[in-house]
């Protein structure tokens, strides 16, 4: 029953059929304008072959450009996100919290700099 075969029909794979299928209506309207452009440049046809080759050339440029700016703005996105996770919560608990929920150690306190255990300076000056 070659009907009843479950197709690949998932979100990706119709993307990528569609994108082709795009590209593909692109490259056709693309290859008729560029025969109808030569077609009516009659003696002048290398020199707009020409010009048709470096207009292409500076399509492949630019979207190679367009890629890589997209790429650079991602990957900067995705560092900030990653930096923002990793170092946006940590503090050093000078900020004003309870002093029961400071952690021990070495710190500049209410009394100075010294050696604090939950909130009070255990040291000897």
């Amino acid at each position: 029953m070659a009907g009843t075969q479950r197709q690949n029909t998932s979100v990706g794979h119709r993307f990528g059929y569609g994108l082709g299928q795009v590209v593909k209506h692109l490259r056709a309207v693309w290859a008729r304008m560029e025969y109808s452009l030569i077609q009516s440049a009659g003696k002048h046809a290398p020199l707009v072959k020409a010009g048709l080759l470096l207009l292409k050339v500076l399509l492949g440029v630019a979207g190679l450009a367009a890629v890589l700016c997209a790429a650079f703005w991602l990957a900067a996105f995705v560092i900030g996100v990653f930096a923002l996770i990793t170092f946006g919560g940590k503090h050093d608990g000078d900020d004003g919290d309870s002093p029961l929920l400071q952690k021990s150690g070495y710190r500049n306190g209410h009394a100075g700099y010294g050696y604090y255990m939950g909130g009070m300076r255990v040291d000897d000056e």
